[in-house]
């Protein structure tokens, strides 16, 4: 769905999902399309929510220009869930984005300890 470079996808399939020197995590091509093809056509990121009090965690999708996009709640429910499980070890308290074109998955900005 999205074309990333060879070198992005090369880099991709070398890392897995481990962490990089930017403390990110990166999703595999195969992953990323199935997420993409839940979230639908316009869908640029994958935004990760906190989970709150007993309360699931879910999933939005935000286009190219930042809007987000209206997803079914079993959609953002079953985003939420693809996530979680392909990467176990997210912190449930914090909240993530999932970048479509290059797979990466990192802390939100207002998250990241470097925006404090």
């Amino acid at each position: 769905m999205f074309a990333r470079s060879r070198t992005a996808r090369a880099a991709a399939a070398h890392a897995g999902t481990q962490q990089d020197a930017a403390d990110h995590l990166v999703a595999d091509d195969t992953f990323v399309e199935i997420i993409a093809a839940m979230a639908g056509p316009e869908s640029y990121e994958i935004v990760l929510t906190r989970a709150d009090q007993g309360y699931a965690r879910t999933a939005a999708a935000y286009g190219v220009d930042g809007h987000r996009l209206t997803l079914e709640p079993v959609i953002r429910k079953a985003l939420a869930r693809w996530i979680t499980q392909r990467f176990p070890d997210l912190d449930s308290q914090r909240t993530y984005v999932l970048r479509l074109d290059s797979g990466h998955l990192a802390l939100a900005a207002d998250e990241h300890p470097a925006a404090a």
